[in-house]
């Protein structure tokens, strides 16, 4: 029964002579005062309500520095990414340097003979059929000695590297041979040994193109000759154009870390060899 109805009836009473006005005025004095409370409690609690509902939702402030953080976060990756792509894992060059500009030249003889040539330098190809002592030297245009190319006893067939560093132009080739030999000069981009997959072999003296590995810094190396074996790194762009490896006398089996930026290996050697690519 609501307080109107309380009311009402208290009014039939008082009508009806059961109560008195006194007790009327009272009684619905209480029943309004209640009433007031109970509204009163009713509008604190749908304020609270309310006021909890608001507390739960976030401030503008809070948003945007939510947005803030989480494009700071994706600015940061996004850089850090374009950083690591932009950085090469590459140690060795990946390009051949320009060592001039050479046309095949070939020449067929037999003992010792001069070769003039005056020209870039690049790859001898050299094989000699004889018996005694085969030597190839190398001299600039005063005449001063620059290298010793070949020197080897009896049949001989190899490859070399000559005049490619500055201010060592190759003017003559100086043969030293018993027998009938092949001397041919080529460029070092069509001279060269190149790599197939991550591993090269060979038998005796040779030039590598290894810019197709430029990736691996080291090299796993074995040899079963009998006389000096060497092995150079050649670098170019790097702070040493040349690095010698390896430098032993006979059969040998090793880990070499390459020079940095190194793009050709020259090999020195009287047997069989056998180099893989590795990080």
């Amino acid at each position: 029964m609501t307080d109107a109805d309380e009311i009402k009836k208290l009014k039939d009473l008082l009508d009806e002579g059961v109560i008195t006005e006194e007790e009327y005025e009272n009684k619905k004095k209480t029943l309004l005062a209640n009433d007031g409370k109970s509204s009163k409690t009713k509008w604190l609690i749908v304020g609270l309500l309310i006021f909890g509902l608001i507390s739960l939702l976030p401030s503008s402030e809070d948003s945007q520095s939510t947005n803030s953080s989480t494009n700071t976060a994706s600015s940061s990756s996004s850089s850090s990414s374009n950083s690591s792509s932009s950085v090469s894992n590459d140690w060795g060059s990946c390009t051949l340097s320009s060592y001039g500009s050479l046309s095949t030249q070939s020449i067929d003889g037999y003992g010792d003979n001069i070769i003039t040539w005056g020209g870039s330098g690049g790859i001898l190809s050299f094989s000699h059929s004889g018996s005694g002592n085969v030597s190839i030297t190398t001299y600039d245009v005063n005449g001063g000695y620059l290298d010793l190319l070949v020197n080897e006893i009896g049949n001989y067939s190899g490859n070399s590297l000559f005049g490619v560093w500055a201010g060592e132009g190759v003017e003559e080739f100086e043969i030293s041979a018993d027998g009938s030999w092949d001397f041919t000069l080529k460029s070092v981009s069509s001279g060269a040994k190149k790599v197939s997959g991550t591993s090269v072999s060979g038998k005796g003296d040779e030039v590598i193109n290894a810019t197709s590995v430029c990736e691996y810094n080291k090299i796993e190396v074995s040899h079963n000759g009998s006389s000096n074996f060497s092995v150079w790194g050649i670098a170019p762009k790097g702070i040493f154009s040349q690095d010698l490896l390896i430098n032993e006398i006979g059969s040998y089996s090793g880990v070499v870390r390459l020079p940095e930026d190194f793009e050709l290996l020259v090999i020195n050697a009287d047997g069989n060899w056998q180099i893989n690519f590795k990080k």
